[in-house]
This record gives C-alpha cells, sequence and structure tokens, in this order.
C-alpha cells in the first residue's frame, strides 16, 4: 500500500514545480576543457579532499539538464525529510566505484571536470558506516546548481517524511502541537474536562476548543524545551551543516 521514496522522483518533482511557479531556466556555468591522465585517480583526490581546486574552468553546456538540479530544489527536499547535503569528504561510508566510473564517463564525453562534489543523504550516513538509506552524489556546477551523478543503498520509508515533519521548521512544529491537542480533545472523554453552568452543547464546543488550545501550547512549549535539551534544530537550518544537531 505505502511504497518506498525515492529521492530522485522526489528531486524531479520538486524541480518541475519550482519551474512551474517560478519559470526559471538553469543557467548552466562554463569551463575550459581538462585531459584525462590519471583521471580515476584525480576523481577519487577530488572526492575526498575538499581543497584541490581545479585551475581550468569546465564547460557544462553538453550535461543532461535532467540530471541538473538547483540548491534550492535541494534544500526543499533535505528540510522535508531531514537529509543532510554535505561535501562528498565528510561522508564516513564507501563511495562506490559505479559512481567513479560515472564520473570519468561524464568528463570525458564532455570533455570536462568536475571540481568538487557534494552528497545528498540522512545524517546518519555521516556518522555511521553500516547505514543504508540512498546516498546521493552530485558534482557541484556554477550559480547554485549541481549535477547528478549516482544514487545508492536503498529507498527511504514512506513514513520518513510524516516522522520528520514537526522538524521542518517552527511552522511545522506548531502546526503538529495543534493537530495533537485536537486530537487529544476529541479522544478524551467529556467528564475529564471542566464542567460549565451551561448544557448546551454550544458551552461545551468553547470548552473543547479551549483545551484544545491548552494542550496545543503544551505540546508546542515541551517539543521546544526537549529540542533545545538535546540541541536539536530545525531540518532548515541543518541540511548543510556539519555539526550533530
Amino acid at each position: 500500500m505505502f511504497k518506498s521514496v525515492d529521492i530522485i522522483e522526489e528531486l524531479t518533482k520538486e524541480r518541475a514545480k519550482q519551474q512551474s511557479a517560478e519559470k526559471n531556466i538553469i543557467s548552466q556555468a562554463t569551463a575550459i576543457l581538462n585531459g584525462d591522465f590519471q583521471l580515476e585517480k584525480s576523481i577519487e583526490n577530488r572526492l575526498s579532499n575538499p581543497h584541490i581546486e581545479n585551475s581550468q574552468f569546465s564547460k557544462f553546456d553538453r550535461l543532461d539538464p535532467d540530471l541538473i538540479f538547483s540548491e534550492l530544489t535541494i534544500e526543499n527536499i533535505c528540510t522535508k525529510y531531514r537529509l543532510r547535503f554535505l561535501p562528498s569528504h565528510l561522508f564516513l561510508g564507501e563511495i562506490p566505484k559505479e559512481a567513479i566510473a560515472k564520473i570519468k564517463k561524464i568528463e570525458k564525453e564532455n570533455q570536462l571536470t568536475f571540481d568538487s562534489f557534494k552528497i545528498v543523504a540522512p545524517e546518519s550516513r555521516f556518522k555511521l558506516r553500516d547505514a543504508t538509506e540512498d546516498p546521493i552524489l552530485f558534482a557541484e556546477l556554477k550559480n547554485g546548481n549541481y549535477y547528478m551523478i549516482h544514487k545508492w543503498g536503498n529507498d527511504m520509508g514512506w513514513y520518513r517524511n510524516a516522522i520528520h515533519y514537526p522538524m521542518r521548521n517552527i511552522t511545522t512544529l506548531g502546526l503538529t502541537a495543534v493537530a495533537l491537542g485536537l486530537l487529544t480533545t476529541l479522544i478524551l472523554p467529556d467528564s475529564l474536562f471542566p464542567q460549565t453552568e451551561w448544557s448546551n452543547a454550544y458551552a461545551s464546543g468553547l470548552t473543547k476548543i479551549y483545551m484544545a488550545f491548552v494542550f496545543s501550547g503544551f505540546y508546542f512549549v515541551t517539543a521546544l524545551i526537549i529540542g533545545i535539551l538535546k540541541s536539536k534544530e530545525f531540518s532548515q537550518d541543518v541540511w548543510k551543516s556539519k555539526f550533530f544537531n
């Protein structure tokens, strides 16, 4: 009934939504051709060393536009599913040979050289080597755009979006608190609520609305306190963070 979340599909949908709303045309940067002397070794060095920079510019106008994503698109998906978007050298897992082979193939076919790479993955992939949820390797272009190279691992569970929805930002946390407050009010028996002098349904309804507001405030404040104590921040603030939070 529920299927796993394919982040590539989610990225494509998010990009299409942005293009439809904003009618933006992705601009592509240009750079000078680079030879392929010891190409595979060069790729491995660039994946593992953030300080290596290519002194030449590469030409990106031949790349497949369907695989180019803006930083805003990536940010929205990372915030939605509480993912990180960090330089490849911070990734603790092993980058598969298939990814290196793809980089070599793309650079040879398009006569270009990527300078730096980033990976979209759950926080655990930047701490634990045995996590399996799907990382995606991107090559950094110019003007805030990234070229998708390779995805490996398993798709994420369909429930990840719901689990991390409250932690997207302060608004989603508030909406979640309101929803929980209303749900709590509905499931509790009437005998537990303060009794009013009026016995009509209108007065009873006002009492429940008031109690729903009280419960919502309690859940909201409690979540904030727990988040502060555990040094947890909202997804919109940590999607590019190199620290554990």
